[in-house]
């Protein structure tokens, strides 16, 4: 068996780990967009449903800062994601 990245797949557990620990309030919490301005074409504030859908990597990035690292491999080895 190849290892291969789980690109955007991640999405799903990444998104049920950050609703677990509060990193986003509920399916209706937002991030507002803080940094360079963006794109016209890409969210200024996003919300995770429409992230999910939309592979906003930003919001992603943002959600991952929030849920930290230690929450990361409690959960993942708890579900037996890939190597954990």
């Amino acid at each position: 068996m190849r290892a291969t990245s789980p690109a955007s797949t991640f999405k799903i557990p990444n998104s049920l780990i950050a609703l677990e620990v509060g990193a986003i309030k509920d399916e209706n919490g937002q991030i507002k967009w803080v940094e360079k301005p963006l794109a016209t074409s890409l969210e200024q504030k996003a919300h995770i449903d429409r992230s999910l859908q939309n592979s906003t990597v930003w919001f992603y990035h943002e959600l991952a800062r929030r849920v930290g690292e230690k929450n990361y491999n409690k959960y993942l080895k708890a579900c037996r994601y890939n190597n954990f």
